[in-house]
């Protein structure tokens, strides 16, 4: 089929009124439609009643009729608010109308707050009792949940000594010494707690630690009466070399934890100076070229390069080099120095 085209003068206003003239043509059917559509829901009628309960009133919506006739006049909805309080109980002279039958069951979604919530009676009001009742059983239940927190955080415990028990509870790491960072912890414990802050665990601390009361735990002196000072902190760091003496090389062990199934050079130079007072977290072996005080110490020298680290206790070597054939970390007889640098705790 041949279109067929019109040729328009573009210049000729009279082409854009005609298109003007349809685009309101379609508008206005479409305007039409809607209202039919309107009247149409419109001319069913009826009556509307709306009954909103709010604490302490009732809003009443009066009935509104909607004419089907769409030249006569709206008439407004008309609201009216009536006090009243929330009761269940309706006038001796009202009727069951479909208002009662709201209000009842206004009624039955409050009781079945009281009752399911709270233990409440049945009285139909909501009063702020259900949130206070119900508040208050459940801070009755938080005394119980603390006691059954700590139960089971003792049976956790159970079967370990008490040192280890008492550093799992300050959140220490549980090497077995009461060194000076478990005294330190204890004594902060304690003072928390308003306990004697003399860094001994006695019954009082053990009860406050929810822990079952074991023996009395405290710092011990060293041999010549000093608890504190050189002689006191070179007897840490021999303890605690002779309890991981015979672990075997572990690479990068007593890094991630104090308390590993093997060591390596670092970790165990680490170990022995932490259960002394002397580190608060591992270093790798580069990182002790710089620690201390430079030269060598009376009671101490640790030995180290980017590479490896020792250290020597009173004259003895503690070395992970060496263990194959000693079997132990403590070893022999001393190496050579001259590639390492050499460093002390200061003091000792």
């Amino acid at each position: 089929m041949e279109e067929s085209f019109v040729d328009r003068d573009l210049a000729d206003l009279s082409a854009y009124q005609e298109s003007l003239e349809r685009s309101r043509a379609r508008r206005a059917a479409v305007r039409t439609r809607r209202v039919e559509r309107r009247n149409a829901l419109a001319g069913r009628g009826g009556a509307v009643l709306l009954a909103i309960v709010v604490a302490g009133g009732t809003v009443k919506a009066a009935t509104s009729v909607v004419s089907a006739d769409p030249d006569a006049p709206a008439k407004p909805n008309v609201l009216a608010a009536a006090p009243a309080p929330v009761s269940a109980k309706a006038p001796a002279s009202s009727k069951p109308d479909d208002e009662g039958a709201t209000a009842m069951r206004v009624r039955s979604a409050v009781n079945s707050v009281d009752v399911g919530s709270a233990g409440l009676g049945r009285s139909g009001v909501m009063r702020p009792v259900v949130r206070h009742k119900a508040s208050s059983s459940k801070s009755k239940d938080e005394p119980k949940k603390v006691k059954a927190a700590k139960r089971s955080f003792a049976d956790a415990l159970k079967g370990l000594p008490p040192i280890e028990q008492v550093q799992r509870r300050l959140h220490l790491e549980a090497d077995g010494s009461f060194g000076p960072h478990t005294a330190r912890a204890v004594k902060r414990f304690q003072r928390k707690h308003g306990l004697k802050a003399d860094g001994v665990v006695g019954p009082a601390t053990y009860r406050a630690m929810g822990l079952p009361v074991g023996p009395e735990l405290k710092r011990k002196k060293a041999k010549h009466g000093h608890s504190a000072g050189g002689d006191s902190r070179v007897a840490a760091m021999v303890r605690a070399a002779n309890r991981i003496a015979d672990k075997p090389y572990k690479w990068g062990g007593g890094h991630g934890q104090w308390t590993d199934s093997g060591y390596d050079c670092s970790g165990a130079v680490s170990y022995v100076l932490h259960a002394a007072g002397l580190l608060g977290q591992s270093r790798t072996a580069d990182k002790f070229v710089g620690f201390g005080v430079p030269g060598r110490g009376r009671h101490v020298t640790i030995y180290a390069k980017y590479s490896h680290v020792f250290m020597v206790i009173n004259g003895r070597r503690f070395d992970t080099t060496g263990r194959d054939s000693s079997g132990s970390f403590w070893q022999p007889d001393m190496r050579d120095t001259g590639e390492f640098t050499a460093r002390h705790p200061a003091g000792l």
